[in-house]
């Protein structure tokens, strides 16, 4: 009954991967419009920021466990075996959290510079700055990127 329950949940988790890889795909992607895209590209970098900032707690756990195993202290040597076990284990948890979401952001990017052709065009107010009446002119800015 055992291996049956656990069979089932893994087929459960494996389809929810397989359908969380799909929004990436490099075909989905070009398909879906620039707002998709941009909800994607800031998930990702949200995804990304998380996995940067658990893999540094994990590092810094880690650290900090053999600060306390080296006090030579018993009541701090039980912490920091714990801690020094429990740092590897997150740090391995935030990076591939950091790594798929960092190159989720640079297909993201590609697809949406490839979406015009690399062009892009932008509306800007103006940046020119007026040495006579020191400060800037009104106005709006086009800029081209190729």
């Amino acid at each position: 009954m055992k291996k049956n329950l656990t069979l089932v949940l893994l087929l459960i988790l494996f389809a929810f991967t397989c359908q969380a890889q799909e929004i990436y795909s490099k075909e989905n992607l070009q398909k879906t419009s620039l707002e998709d895209l941009n909800v994607y590209l800031e998930k990702a970098q949200k995804l990304k920021k998380a996995g940067s900032i658990v893999t540094i707690a994990g590092s810094a756990t880690t650290v900090t466990g053999l600060v306390l195993i080296a006090m030579n202290s018993e009541s701090t040597f039980y912490h920091g075996f714990f801690m020094s076990i429990a740092g590897p284990i997150i740090t391995l948890v935030g990076l591939p959290i950091l790594l798929t979401n960092s190159s989720r952001i640079k297909r993201i990017n590609k697809i949406k510079d490839n979406l015009y052709g690399g062009v892009t065009i932008d509306l800007a107010p103006s940046g020119i700055y007026n040495c006579a009446t020191q400060n800037y002119q009104p106005g709006i800015t086009l800029r081209l990127r190729f």
